[in-house]
């Protein structure tokens, strides 16, 4: 059987075809995975870490002017119950705490060292203890 003109064409348009959706296919394949493998990667390890400072809440920080009459301790223990995150004033810096609630509970609006793995601004408490003056 002879091929004539048309016939290649509709052939090698077929191919290119072919050809094309199955690259596009494997390219959405392996994007895929590359987000999934880099969202369980971040991009810098954890240390382990010590810093001192006041435990308080994200909401009011040093202030603790959202619930009058309340002391720091009794404000931030507050705030946290209503979905505030803890958080550990350091100077100037600003740690977000996750892990290890009942400590911090108990040190809310007091200040401490808290001891951690750090990845970025993030402190995953490992241990609190109080400071004494």
């Amino acid at each position: 059987m002879e091929l004539n003109h048309r016939g290649w064409l509709r052939l090698i348009g077929y191919c290119v075809g072919v050809v094309l959706a199955t690259a596009l296919g494997l390219a959405v394949v392996l994007a895929g995975t590359t987000i999934t493998l880099a969202a369980g990667q971040s991009a810098e390890p954890a240390t382990q870490t010590s810093f001192s400072g006041m435990v308080t809440d994200e909401h009011c920080g040093a202030k603790h002017e959202r619930y009058p009459g309340k002391n720091a301790s009794e404000c931030a223990k507050m705030c946290a119950l209503n979905g505030s995150k803890y958080v550990l004033l350091s100077g100037d810096d600003v740690y977000t705490l996750t892990g290890n609630d009942l400590a911090l509970d108990k040190l809310a609006g007091l200040r401490a060292t808290v001891t951690g793995n750090l990845q970025g601004t993030n402190l995953n408490v490992i241990s609190v203890s109080a400071e004494h003056p």
